[in-house]
């Protein structure tokens, strides 16, 4: 008798529990979930002029913050400019996220991390005559 009582709301419960761990699994709705703050900007290149400008955005990026709509959407907004980047994003293949700012090329990174409280992705970039180097960025969650 007990158990005929109380299956309905184990059954709710358990349905529940299956459904808000299915969302949690999706890198769409994790990435779109809540807004992300700039943590740190890491290269592994040892020329001075990468090492220049890595060290420039770190600086200019401090206190960005990043929003990603469901709707494929982004907007980071800098601490230092009035009018914030926008662009599309988009997954490819699980964990290559596309960003393409407005009037930009795009830009794709793997993604290292995508949990509830970090995103990290390291992009691939060329410098003539000089090969290629790599760029992660890390994103934390408030």
């Amino acid at each position: 008798m007990i158990i005929k009582r109380f299956f309905p709301i184990l059954t709710l419960l358990i349905s529940i529990l299956i459904l808000s761990q299915g969302c949690r699994d999706d890198p769409s709705a994790m990435l779109a979930d809540r807004i992300w703050t700039f943590k740190s900007l890491h290269t592994d290149s040892e020329l001075a002029s990468v090492l220049s400008s890595v060290y420039l955005s770190q600086a200019f990026f401090n206190g960005a913050r990043l929003e990603f709509s469901p709707g494929g959407e982004y907007l980071i907004r800098f601490p230092l400019m009035e009018i914030p980047t926008r662009g599309n994003w988009s997954l490819a293949g699980g964990d290559q996220l596309i960003l393409t700012p407005d009037h930009k090329p795009a830009s794709t990174s793997r993604i290292l991390t995508l949990i509830d409280k970090e995103l990290t992705y390291i992009e691939t970039l060329a410098v003539p005559d000089s090969g290629t180097y790599a760029i992660t960025t890390t994103w934390v969650r408030e």
